[in-house]
C-alpha cells in the first residue's frame, strides 16, 4: 500500500483533501462549544419532598424504606442519605463500569413498589446528576425596588423572552420562592361557626374545579359541555361557599384571609444593593456557549430602554469570558507552536521537506476533530489543550520518516524507491513509537472522581491525531517527498542560510557529539554511575518536600466569594444582618479599588444572598454568601491586586463575627469539587448512632483541628440541632375519641397547612394551602388558644387533650449505607497548608480519641479520601503502563532485555519534568503527574528509534561498539528535532502569563521539559547502557553455555538413538 500511494500522487492528494474537508465539516457542524467538560456524576440521585416534616419523620418514613429496598441492588457502591426538614436526598453511588441508566431504571422500579410512604409526600425525583445542569453559561440579574410579585412577573417575562431566542433553550430561575395561594383561617371564627380546617379544605376541593362533561350532538355539529368552576384568583377563592343554612351562606372570605403570593420561606437575594431574581442561562448538548452569551448581551442591550422604571437587567458571572480567554490563549499557543515547529524544521531540514512535514499537523488535527463526536467530546478547555499537547508529538513520525527518505534520495536510488524504502525502513519504530505514546495517555481515562471528567478528554484526541499522523506519514508524505531535488544548483538567500544551519548542525555533531559519545562509550560504567547519581540527587530533592505539591493549580477567577455559616438555631434576621455587613465591606472595597487608567472600579458587581448557601438553593436560615465580580486583568490598565490580595483585604475589613461556625473568603478556583461542594478541606467521617458520647468525640476532634497551625476554623455538623415541640396525647384524649393521628393531622393543618389543591395558572403550578395566619404560626402561645375538633364535632382546647414539650432534635440526619454519620471539617488558611501531611500526623491522635468507644468508628472523608484514592489509582495505572510499554518494546526488539535500556529514559524524563517546575517556579500538582504519565510514552520513542537502528547495523554485520557510535551520530538529528519540536510546540503555553493558561501549564511543563531533558539521556545513557548490557551478556554467555551443555549432549544422544 505504501508503494501504491507513493507512485499515485492523485490518490494521496485526494486522501489529504478528504481528511481535511471531513474535519472542517465536523468542526463547524457536529461539535458544540462549552466552558468546561460536562459529565455525569457516577451516581443516581433521589429527591423526595415531605413538606412540613421533621428530619426524624423524613428519616423514618422516606429514607429508611428506600435504603432497605436498595440495599441488595447489584452495582451499588454505597448509599449516602440526608434527611432534612421537609425533604430527603439520597445518592446511590454506582460501582465502576455500571450502566447508570439501567441502574436508574431499577431504582425507579424498586422505589415505585414502596407503598408505605405517607400521603403527604410527593413523587420521588430520580435522575443522574450531570454537571451541565448547574454550570450555567451566564446569569441574568433582574433588579428593582418592586413588590415581590411585580419583580417575579417581570423576571418571568424576561425568562420567556430569553427562551424565545434561537440560541437559548434552557434557563433556571433562582432567588425566588414558588407561587402559592394561602388561605389563612381565623381559628376563632372557625370555632364560633363549629367549623374546622378540614371543612375549608373540603369546600375548595368541592367547588374549585373544571370538568369536561362530554358533548351534545346537534344537527349543526357537536357542542362540548364543560363545568367551569375553577378558582384562580384571590377573589375567586373568597367566594367559595363553605356551608349554607336557612338561606344564609358562609364563604371562605368570611372565615379567612386569602393571600396570592409566594411560599413562606426566609430568603433574601440582592444585586448591587437591590432586590433581585436571577436567571441561569444553561447550555444544551448541541449549543454554543459563546453564541448563548452573545445572544444574552444583545438582548440586555436592546431591552434595557423598554423596561419599567426602576427595573434593571444585568449579566452576572459570564463564563464565556473564561472560555473566550482560554480559546484565545490556546489558539495563540497553537498557532505560535505550529510556527515555531515550522521554523525549527525549516532551519534544520530542507524548507520543502519541513513544509511537507508540517503539513501533517493540519491533516492529523482534522482527523482528530473528525472522530471527536464519536467519542462524545465537545470543544472545551481540556479537549483543545489535548491538541496543544500533541502538536509537537504529531510531527515526530513525519520527521523520522521524512529525514530517512531524504537520506535515501541522496543515495543512488530512484525517487520512488527512496520514498518507499525510506518509509519502510523506519516503519516499525515509528509505528510502535506512536502506539507507546497512545498507550501512555490511555490511563488518563481511568482516574476516579473529579479528575475523570477532565483527563478523559485527552486520550481519545491524542490517539486519533496520532493514528491519522501515521496514515499521513505512510500514505501521503512519501508521494510528496519523492519530488524533492537533492542537487540544488540555484539557491536563494534563505536556502543558503538554511543549508549553513543544517551543515553547522552536522559539523557540530561530528565535532562535539561523536567524540563525546566515543568517550562515554569507552568509560561506559562511569557514565552510567554519573547518570545514576543524578537520578538519586533528583529523587532526594523531591522527597525532601522542597518542591511542594498541590492537588490543583490555583487559578484566579473573575469572582470572589465570602461564604457564611452561622451557629445552630441562628434566626434568619441575624444571618441577613451579617450578610448585609459583609456586603457593606465589599462596597467599601468597590470604592477603594480603582483602575488608574480607566477610572473604573475593579469590583464590577456585588451579589448577596441570605437563607441559602448558594442563591436559589434549599432554604437554610443559617447560611448566606456575598460575591464580587472582578474586572478581568485583560481590561485593566495595569495588573493591580490579585484575587488573593483582594480577598485578604475583604477578610480584614470583615474581621471577627460573633456566633459564626464557618466563614471563608476565596477568589481562586482550584479545589476539587463534587457538584458544588468543595473537597479541599480536612474532613473526618464519624460513624455510629447519634448520642451525647458521639457529640463529645466530635467536639474533641474539632478542638484538635483548631489547635493546628494553618487551620482557619473547624466545625462539626453533628452540632446542628434545632428545637422542636414534641406533642403527646393525654389520657383524656382517648376518652374523647381523639387519636394520635387525628391530633397530628389537625396540628399539621394549623401550622404547616393542608394542600387543598394544585392549579395551573399562566403555565405555572400553584399550591393552594389552608392554615393559620403567619403571626400565629410563629408564636409559641398559639398552643394555649388552639382548639381540636373531636369526631362528634365538638371543639376541645388543645391543653385538654395534649401537651407540647420543647426539646432538641437534629436539623439534619446523614447516613451511609444505613449507618448514621457526622462530619468534622477543617478549612486550611491558604494553599500552602499541606493537608495530606497534616492528615498523616493527626490520624493516630484521632484513632486514640475514638478508640475508647466501642460502637463509633471514623475514616477520612472529602479531600483526603479522594486524594488517597487518586494516589492508589495512579500507582496501579503507572505500574500497568510500564508493564504494557515493556511488552510493546519487547515485540519489535524480540528481546526481554533491550526494553529495559529504552525504559531508562523514563526516570530521567521525570527528573526533567520536576526541574521544569523549579525553573518556572510552578508548584507541581496532579496535572503535573498526568503530564509525567503521558511523558512516559513519549520519551521512549527516541530511545526506541536509536536502539532499533543499532540492531539494524548489527544485523548488517557491524561491530557492536561501531554500531552504537554510528547509530548515535546518524540518529542525532531526528532525535534532536523530534524533541525540540515537541518543546517548541508547548513553549508558548508554558511561558504564557495569562490567567487562562495557569491551569494547563503544569501538564505542559512536565511534557516539555521532561522530553528536553530525556533527549540528553537518550543520546548518551542509552548507547552506554546498550554496551553495558552486551558486556553482561558476554560475561554470562560462557556460564550459560556450560549450564546448557549437558542438555545439548543428551539431545544429541537421543537424535542418534532415533536414527
Amino acid at each position: 500500500m505504501i508503494r501504491w500511494f507513493a507512485k499515485n500522487d492523485i490518490a494521496s492528494n485526494l486522501l489529504l483533501v478528504a481528511i481535511v474537508l471531513a474535519g472542517l465539516y465536523t468542526a463547524f457542524n457536529k461539535i458544540s462549544l462549552e466552558v468546561e467538560p460536562s459529565h455525569e456524576i457516577g451516581e443516581v440521585e433521589i429527591n423526595m419532598r415531605f413538606r412540613g416534616a421533621s428530619p426524624q419523620d423524613v428519616q423514618e418514613h422516606i429514607v429508611k424504606p428506600i435504603e432497605r429496598t436498595l440495599r441488595d441492588l447489584p452495582g451499588v457502591k454505597l448509599i449516602d442519605s440526608k434527611a432534612r426538614t421537609g425533604s430527603a436526598n439520597i445518592d446511590v453511588e454506582a460501582e465502576e463500569g455500571v450502566d447508570l441508566r439501567e441502574l436508574r431504571d431499577e431504582v425507579e422500579t424498586r422505589i415505585g413498589a414502596i407503598n408505605t410512604f405517607p400521603g403527604e409526600t410527593e413523587r420521588p425525583e430520580v435522575h443522574i446528576p450531570n454537571t451541565s445542569n448547574w454550570r450555567e453559561v451566564l446569569t441574568v440579574a433582574i433588579t428593582g425596588e418592586l413588590s415581590e410579585t411585580e419583580l417575579y412577573k417581570t423576571a418571568r417575562r424576561i425568562e420567556n423572552e430569553l427562551l424565545n431566542l434561537p440560541e437559548i433553550s434552557r434557563t433556571d430561575m433562582r432567588g425566588n420562592q414558588p407561587l402559592e395561594i394561602s388561605i389563612e383561617a381565623d381559628d376563632q371564627k372557625l370555632s364560633d361557626y363549629g367549623l374546622s380546617f378540614e371543612d375549608l379544605v373540603g369546600a375548595v376541593r368541592r367547588s374549585s374545579l373544571a370538568l369536561s362533561a362530554g358533548s351534545l350532538r346537534t344537527p349543526v355539529g357537536s357542542i362540548m359541555i364543560r363545568t367551569d368552576g375553577q378558582a384562580y384568583t384571590q377573589d375567586d377563592f373568597a367566594k367559595i361557599v363553605v356551608t349554607a343554612a336557612d338561606g344564609a351562606q358562609i364563604r371562605i372570605g368570611d372565615l379567612a384571609t386569602i393571600k396570592d403570593g409566594f411560599e413562606d420561606a426566609q430568603m433574601m437575594t440582592r444585586f448591587n444593593g437591590k432586590p433581585a431574581i436571577m436567571i441561569d442561562v444553561l447550555r444544551a448538548e448541541d449549543e454554543n456557549a459563546i453564541k448563548i452569551s452573545d445572544a444574552v448581551h444583545r438582548y440586555i442591550d436592546q431591552t434595557s430602554d423598554f423596561l419599567p422604571s426602576g427595573v434593571g437587567v444585568s449579566a452576572w458571572d459570564d463564563e464565556s469570558i473564561r472560555i473566550r480567554g482560554r480559546l484565545s490563549t490556546l489558539g495563540n499557543s497553537l498557532l505560535m507552536g505550529a510556527g515555531l515547529v515550522l521554523l525549527v524544521l525549516g532551519l534544520f531540514l530542507r524548507p520543502m521537506l519541513a513544509f511537507w512535514v508540517v503539513i501533517g499537523i493540519p491533516i492529523s488535527f482534522a482527523g482528530g476533530v473528525l472522530l471527536m463526536p464519536y467519542f462524545g467530546l465537545t470543544a472545551n478547555t481540556m479537549s483543545i489543550f489535548a491538541f496543544i499537547i500533541v502538536l509537537g508529538i504529531v510531527v515526530d513520525d513525519a520527521i523520522i520518516t521524512g529525514e530517512n527518505i531524504y537520506t535515501k534520495l541522496r543515495e543512488d536510488l530512484t525517487p520512488l524507491d527512496a520514498a518507499v524504502l525510506g518509509t519502510k525502513e523506519v516503519a516499525t519504530p515509528v509505528t510502535f513509537g506512536a502506539i507507546t505514546t497512545i498507550v501512555a495517555f490511555i490511563p488518563l481515562s481511568y482516574f476516579p472522581g473529579f479528575w475523570s471528567a477532565w483527563t478523559s478528554q485527552i486520550p481519545p484526541i491524542v490517539a486519533s491525531v496520532l493514528v491519522f499522523s501515521l496514515i499521513e506519514s505512510k500514505l501521503i508524505l512519501p508521494s510528496h517527498l519523492k519530488h524533492l531535488s537533492t542537487n540544488r544548483r540555484r539557491m536563494s538567500s534563505f536556502a543558503r542560510f538554511q543549508k549553513w544551519v543544517a551543515d553547522s548542525l552536522e559539523r557540530g555533531i561530528n565535532k562535539f557529539y561523536r567524540p563525546a559519545l566515543a568517550l562515554a562509550s569507552k568509560h561506559r560504567y562511569t557514565t552510567i554511575c554519573i547518570f545514576f547519581a543524578l537520578a538519586m540527587a533528583g529523587l532526594g530533592y523531591h522527597r525532601s518536600g522542597a518542591i511542594g505539591f498541590v492537588d490543583m493549580p490555583k487559578v484566579e477567577r473573575y469572582r470572589i466569594s465570602a461564604y457564611l455559616s452561622m451557629i445552630d438555631n441562628t434566626p434568619f434576621e441575624e444571618t441577613e444582618k451579617q450578610i448585609t455587613f459583609i456586603t457593606d465591606c465589599a462596597e467599601e472595597l468597590k470604592r477603594e479599588l480603582i483602575d488608574p487608567g480607566t477610572g473604573k472600579s475593579l469590583v464590577r458587581n456585588i451579589m448577596a444572598s441570605a437563607g441559602a448557601s448558594r442563591w436559589g438553593g434549599a432554604g437554610d436560615p443559617e447560611q448566606g454568601f456575598s460575591s464580587l465580580e472582578i474586572m478581568p486583568p485583560s481590561e485593566r490598565s495595569e495588573p493591580g491586586p490579585t484575587n488573593a490580595e483582594i480577598a485578604k483585604m475583604w477578610q480584614d475589613k470583615i474581621g471577627e463575627i460573633k456566633n459564626v461556625s464557618y466563614l471563608k473568603v476565596s477568589g481562586e478556583w482550584g479545589s476539587r469539587k463534587r457538584g458544588r461542594e468543595e473537597l479541599n478541606s480536612l474532613s473526618v467521617e464519624l460513624r455510629g448512632p447519634d448520642s451525647d458520647e458521639k457529640r463529645v468525640i466530635a467536639e474533641e476532634i474539632e478542638l484538635l483541628f483548631e489547635a493546628q497551625d494553618g487551620i482557619q476554623g473547624a466545625h462539626a455538623n453533628n452540632q446542628r440541632q434545632r428545637e422542636e415541640f414534641a406533642i403527646t396525647l393525654k389520657p383524656r384524649a382517648l376518652e374523647l375519641g381523639i387519636t394520635q393521628r387525628e391530633l397530628a393531622q389537625q396540628i399539621r393543618q394549623a401550622f404547616y397547612g393542608e394542600e387543598a389543591q394544585r392549579l395551573q395558572r399562566d403555565g405555572e403550578e400553584i399550591r393552594v394551602m389552608v392554615r393559620l395566619p403567619k403571626e400565629k404560626r410563629e408564636s409559641m402561645f398559639t398552643f394555649e388558644n388552639l382548639t381540636i375538633q373531636s369526631p362528634n364535632g365538638s371543639v376541645i382546647p388543645f391543653s385538654t387533650v395534649a401537651t407540647a414539650n420543647l426539646q432538641k432534635a437534629p436539623g439534619t440526619i446523614e447516613s451511609l449505607d444505613g449507618a448514621q454519620v457526622s462530619y468534622i471539617n477543617a478549612q486550611p488558611e491558604n494553599k500552602e497548608v499541606k493537608i495530606m501531611e497534616m492528615a498523616e500526623r493527626l490520624g493516630p491522635e484521632i484513632s486514640q480519641i475514638v478508640a475508647e468507644r466501642q460502637d463509633i468508628s471514623w475514616v477520612w472523608a472529602g479531600y483526603v479520601k479522594e486524594q488517597r484514592e487518586t494516589d492508589n489509582r495512579y500507582t496501579w495505572l503507572y505500574s500497568l503502563l510500564i508493564l504494557t510499554l515493556f511488552a510493546l518494546l519487547a515485540i519489535p526488539f524480540k528481546s526481554l532485555l533491550q526494553p529495559f535500556i529504552v525504559l531508562l529514559a523514563v526516570p530521567f524524563g521525570v527528573i526533567g519534568a520536576y526541574a521544569g517546575h523549579v525553573i518556572l517556579d510552578i508548584t507541581p500538582s496532579y496535572l503535573s503527574i498526568f503530564g509525567i504519565m503521558a511523558l512516559t510514552g513519549v520519551v521512549v520513542n527516541d530511545s526506541l528509534v536509536l536502539v532499533d537502528f543499532i540492531n539494524q547495523k548489527r544485523r548488517e554485520g557491524m561491530d557492536v561498539e561501531e554500531a552504537v557510535r554510528i547509530s548515535g551520530v546518524r540518529r542525532f538529528r531526528p532525535i534532536f528535532l523530534t524533541s525540540i519540536t515537541t518543546f517548541a510546540g508547548l513553549m508558548p503555553l508554558m511561558f504564557d502569563r495569562a490567567i487562562h493558561a495557569q491551569f494547563l501549564k503544569p501538564m505542559a511543563v512536565s511534557l516539555g521539559f521532561g522530553i528536553l531533558f530525556a533527549t540528553a539521556i537518550t543520546l548518551f545513557l542509552i548507547p552506554t547502557a546498550y554496551l553495558a548490557l552486551e558486556d553482561l551478556k558476554g560475561l554470562f554467555r560462557p556460564i550459560w553455555r556450560w549450564y546448557a551443555k549437558p542438555f545439548k549432549e543428551e539431545e544429541e544422544v537421543q537424535i542418534l538413538a532415533s536414527k
